[in-house]
């Protein structure tokens, strides 16, 4: 059985792991550009890091039944466990060599990670944990938006 805290240390250790393989490409990029991108993805993981870290330390530690996980997706659940770094194409972030591959990377992310919490939300039955959950969701659509943006402007 998982508790709703089992899935929220799930949601900080990929935040973590985010968080860490954007500062390991940060550093063993020489593009300033990339750099500067690397850096505020990071920035924006620690965040939510942080912010799960605050929600799990005020959630009781609900159980959730197998029949409950399996309607809602154990399946991508145990999938996000085992990867928790979403790779594009089989590469590791530090194996990109240019803009365009490091922005398609970090949509890759971004999309993965709402999926994620998509799932995590439909769990919860703290309608107040839920909200919050939607805006982290509503700030990974903004940061996709932000990356396209970006993408749009480096393939002129």
């Amino acid at each position: 059985m998982y508790t709703i805290a089992d899935i929220y240390n799930i949601a900080i250790q990929i935040e973590r792991n985010g968080e860490a393989e954007y500062r390991q490409a940060a550093q063993q990029t020489t593009d300033a550009e990339m750099k500067k991108l690397y850096l505020d993805m990071a920035r924006q993981e620690a965040e939510h890091a942080v912010w799960f870290t605050r929600l799990l330390e005020k959630t009781p530690d609900r159980q959730i039944n197998e029949d409950e996980l399996d309607e809602l997706g154990a399946e991508l659940l145990q999938n996000i466990i085992k990867e928790a770094r979403f790779p594009i194409d089989g590469k590791g972030l530090d194996e990109i060599d240019n803009m365009q591959e490091a922005l398609m990377f970090s949509i890759a992310l971004e999309e993965d990670t709402i999926t994620f919490y998509q799932f995590l939300s439909d769990l919860l039955e703290d309608k107040e944990a839920q909200q919050d959950i939607e805006q982290i969701i509503r700030e990974e659509k903004r940061h996709i938006e932000k990356l396209r943006e970006v993408s749009a402007q480096w393939q002129q």
